[in-house]
């Protein structure tokens, strides 16, 4: 049985965590991790259709339901968000993206105050991480002169997460405008497994703080594990 859940907020952030964060963890032999996706609504017969809508709400009870069995995290990006996702308001006024994810970070904790729950919020989503090394969006079109409009954007920011937040300006959009045939679920994975997860580390902070932490507890209840044996 895993010792710690991700909760992903949709497919590409499954794939994500499929294709990269656990052959990350498999290799360090930490095997107990697993992921699922949000639930977004659930019918009268129970049929749950996933990915999209996401509300804090939401989050949370769903998080209480594997908490019986499992430490949890989670995998939302703040681009997109609810406005009326608990702690968002609050984060529009604060000047940092640390700032910022950690407002909503905080304010789900104070909702559900187990120790085995620790959010992450993706600044600002997770093509953000794509732009660790936008060489390899080669994989999706070889137009070197498109990649160099990539490079181009990610040099006006300090680090591929903090390229920002609108229906022009985030950076799914950005991809988009370039590369008007990306595919989120598709091309998105293929680029990040080209990528590869420690260039992703290297230059994205908040998203290797956050694999540390998974870390750190799946090395926690290893340890436990051992003495309870």
């Amino acid at each position: 049985m895993a010792r710690v859940i991700i909760i992903a907020e949709g497919q590409t952030e499954e794939k994500f965590v499929k294709s990269l964060i656990f052959p990350y963890f498999h290799n360090k032999k930490l095997f107990d991790i697993s992921v699922s996706i949000l639930p977004s609504k659930v019918t009268a017969s129970g049929k749950r259709y996933k990915g999209g809508n996401i509300k804090s709400d939401k989050v949370i009870n769903y998080a209480k339901t594997l908490l019986h069995s499992a430490s949890v995290t989670t995998f939302i990006d703040y681009y997109g968000i609810n406005p009326e996702f608990i702690g968002y308001q609050d984060s529009l006024s604060l000047p940092s993206i640390s700032e910022k994810k950690e407002c909503i970070e905080n304010a789900l904790k104070e909702e559900l105050t187990d120790y085995r729950f620790f959010p992450y919020v993706q600044m600002y989503e997770f093509e953000g991480l794509l732009f660790s090394d936008v060489d390899n969006f080669i994989w999706i079109e070889e137009d070197i002169d498109k990649i160099n409009i990539l490079k181009q954007d990610i040099k006006t920011f300090p680090t591929p997460e903090h390229i920002n937040n609108s229906k022009i300006t985030a950076p799914s959009k950005r991809i988009e405008k370039i590369f008007p045939s990306y595919g989120k679920t598709s091309d998105g994975i293929i680029v990040a497994e080209a990528i590869g997860i420690k260039t992703i580390l290297s230059k994205c902070n908040h998203f290797k703080e956050w694999i540390e932490k998974i870390e750190i507890e799946l090395r926690l209840r290893d340890f436990l594990t051992l003495l309870n044996n």
